[in-house]
């Protein structure tokens, strides 16, 4: 049975909330995130569970204020002027703010042509799986039950299976990881290249509707709320953008430093550690990985390597087999036996792609990574390097 109190760590909770959806728990959930350093501007989160399934996620319990907090982020309607003096004359009429008031709202808003049962299908898992999207693989924390067996929820309001909406945000967080090259934090400020625009395909309102989005310096972030879409779709929007070229990001740093969506983000860089005695392969590596958005951190000389790792915090690390002074094998045996890198992923590198080696590596618990022989297999070296560290060490977004 799920402790009525627990600590987590990245990737654990899943397996957590699972586990509680098979005890038919009813309640809520508190997630007290401690991985700041992930997660910004989010410390609090709240699900709300009945028999086992989700019904409600946000910075707070589930109420009426906080229900309607959600429904005004996705459907633009309920932010009319109009809409608001009915919502505020209908609180009036009910004066509740129980469940049960909740529930007579959201069928008076129904009654009202505010919303329709689609919409707030759409909405709530839309909420769920945003704030998943923040915290659910990636972050660490305390989570403490607030159980309440006799909590009613409104048969309106929709029950998500908890291993549905789990597997849901797997999807999406594949999704994410392939927009982090061109979409590296959803706090970026995208900028329109005026000449690519000039000479685009777009018609004039077209032109004109994206001039409209990025003119204000607003971040992806507030352009999603504002046009009352998911964070996610409108990455993939403008990840489409800047592939053409039409628009470029911008991002803040202390010193106001620009960056393009495929250079450097200044906050929540995982560190990459390589260790290879060519110095030329070294600073093309560093040059690379940079530019993705990752910190970096090398030793051309293996005997120190694991000194200089435990001074610092790499999220994956890469090592060459082939080194004068100590094989790579035998390296990956020192990191190994040190508790702080036991579990870090090892990339063994090798222009040698022979299956000894590879079985080797296999062996050794790490991953494999041929080095380019001739400049043709550059490109096809970088996928496989890009693909290893968004599935590895992904940039926290």
């Amino acid at each position: 049975m799920t402790a009525l109190k627990f600590s987590f760590r990245a990737e654990e909770l899943p397996q957590k909330l699972s586990q509680i959806s098979q005890e038919k728990y009813t309640g809520h959930w508190q997630f007290t995130l401690t991985d700041r350093h992930r997660v910004t501007n989010l410390q609090l989160r709240y699900l709300t569970i009945v028999e086992g399934q989700i019904v409600f996620s946000g910075t707070e319990q589930l109420s009426w204020s906080a229900c309607f907090k959600t429904l005004r982020r996705y459907l633009p309607l309920l932010r009319k002027s109009s809409s608001q003096q009915l919502l505020l004359s209908l609180e009036q009429e009910l004066n509740s703010r129980d469940l049960e008031g909740l529930g007579k709202m959201l069928a008076k808003m129904e009654k009202k042509n505010l919303l329709t049962r689609q919409d707030l299908v759409r909405v709530l898992q839309l909420q769920i799986l945003s704030d998943f999207d923040n915290y659910l693989f990636t972050s660490s924390g305390e989570a403490e039950s607030i159980a309440n067996p006799q909590l009613v929820v409104p048969a309106i309001i929709t029950r998500f299976k908890v291993d549905e909406m789990i597997a849901l945000a797997r999807q999406r967080r594949k999704s994410w990881r392939f927009l982090q090259t061109l979409i590296p934090s959803m706090e970026s400020i995208p900028r329109l290249n005026p000449e690519a625009i000039a000479n685009s395909s777009l018609n004039i309102k077209q032109k004109q509707g994206l001039e409209k989005l990025t003119n204000r310096g607003k971040t992806l972030n507030q352009i999603a709320y504002e046009l009352a879409k998911d964070r996610l779709d409108t990455a993939k929007l403008f990840a489409n953008f800047i592939h053409q070229g039409l628009v470029f990001l911008e991002i803040s740093s202390g010193n106001n430093e620009r960056a393009i969506a495929s250079g450097n983000y200044p906050i929540n860089k995982p560190e990459v550690f390589i260790v290879d005695d060519s110095p030329v392969l070294v600073r093309q590596f560093e040059n690379l990985v940079k530019k993705w958005g990752y910190k970096i951190n090398s030793s051309m000389n293996p005997l120190n390597a694991v000194e200089q790792m435990l001074s610092s915090q790499p999220a994956i690390i890469f090592l060459d087999i082939n080194m004068p002074e100590q094989s790579g094998f035998e390296l990956i045996k020192q990191i190994r036996r040190q508790p702080q890198l036991a579990s870090i992923p090892l990339v063994v590198l090798t222009a040698e792609q022979s299956l000894s080696n590879k079985y080797r590596a296999k062996w050794a618990n790490s991953l494999f990574l041929a080095k380019p022989n001739t400049p043709e297999e550059i490109p096809q070296f970088q996928t496989d390097l890009r693909t290893l560290l968004l599935e590895n060490a992904p940039i926290a977004i």
